[in-house]
């Protein structure tokens, strides 16, 4: 409908009461980075949240199609770094986010693929790492994708084995949304301001005040979005 609409002469149209899980882009970004820690750290599903309109809009001027490519070239496919990998046939440092990220800072100021250097660089005697050179124009956005990388692995990570109070968890969601989440179209700022005020009136639920798992703090997070409308 969205679409259709503006593309066919312009015409005027309204959707009001929707669900915003279903319509809002920003509600999307919400319930995207809420479920992250329950997630394998894929290729897709990170690079999906880093991409999206409503986290990569506080970086003006960078093009997610960039992202998109250097992960591909890098052979990021699953899992944070090797510890994620310990159970499986996969031996070194292959296909994990960290690997590729290190590549990506090393090629900032030593050659590689591009200069035809094939020299590695090593840490002790497992930690190999090819270079990803790249132009010094596009220093900014490796930094920017390195940053958020890393910043929503631990974030996920630390919520995977936390255990908080539920209005600490309250206060946490609210951060967790204002430092990853920015509006792209102009009913989001509302949108997220609500999600935010939702998130904090979790802490009027905290009855006993006794730690619980992620889990238990996610699944009153999104039972208090589901109501959330947006009109248009």
């Amino acid at each position: 409908i969205r679409s259709i609409f503006p593309a066919t002469r312009q015409l005027p149209f309204n959707m009001v009461d929707m669900p915003a899980k279903n319509w809002s882009r920003a509600m999307e970004a919400v319930h995207m980075l809420l479920a992250l820690p329950f997630g394998q750290f894929r290729r897709h599903e990170l690079l999906r949240l880093l991409t999206h309109p409503n986290l990569i809009g506080q970086f003006p001027n960078l093009d997610p199609e960039e992202w998109l490519q250097w992960c591909d070239d890098l052979k990021i496919l699953h899992g944070a770094d090797r510890r994620d990998h310990a159970d499986t046939y996969i031996k070194g440092e292959l296909f994990h986010w960290d690997q590729g990220l290190r590549r990506l800072c090393l090629g900032a100021f030593m050659t590689g693929k591009a200069a035809q250097d094939r020299r590695v660089f090593s840490i002790g005697h497992s930690q190999h790492y090819l270079p990803y050179e790249y132009g010094q124009s596009q220093l900014v956005s490796a930094g920017r994708l390195v940053l958020m990388a890393r910043s929503l692995i631990e974030d996920a990570r630390f919520c995977r084995t936390a255990r908080m109070p539920l209005h600490v968890w309250a206060d946490f969601f609210c951060r967790l949304l204002s430092t990853y989440l920015v509006q792209h179209e102009p009913e989001d700022e509302l949108l997220l301001h609500t999600c935010r005020q939702l998130m904090a009136s979790m802490a009027d639920y905290d009855l006993t005040k006794e730690p619980v798992s992620y889990r238990v703090a996610y699944e009153n997070a999104i039972e208090l979005l589901a109501d959330v409308e947006v009109r248009k």
